[in-house]
């Protein structure tokens, strides 16, 4: 799935992807399945799901939802260095 990044907060603990989805104001399989319902800062209860691009406009607003982010592949910096030994 291509996708964007919402944050938001769920201060009583981690929501199902089906709540998540409720939260969002969006239809459950709108959520990435595979990136889940990701804890980003225990202290504070925030949490990030994997939105399907078609679906980012659709988001309902809300204070405790931002987003969309981007979600850019992460890769490596120049070529490998050897082992330290």
């Amino acid at each position: 799935m291509a996708g964007v990044l919402f944050t938001f907060s769920a201060p009583r603990g981690k929501p199902t992807l089906n709540e998540a989805s409720d939260l969002l104001g969006l239809q459950p399989g709108s959520l990435d399945v595979e990136f889940g319902v990701t804890l980003i800062d225990p202290r504070d209860g925030l949490y990030a799901v994997m939105v399907d691009e078609c679906m980012a406009a659709k988001v309902g607003e809300s204070p405790s939802v931002h987003g969309p982010f981007s979600n850019p592949p992460i890769g490596a910096f120049g070529p490998p260095e050897p082992r330290r030994r």
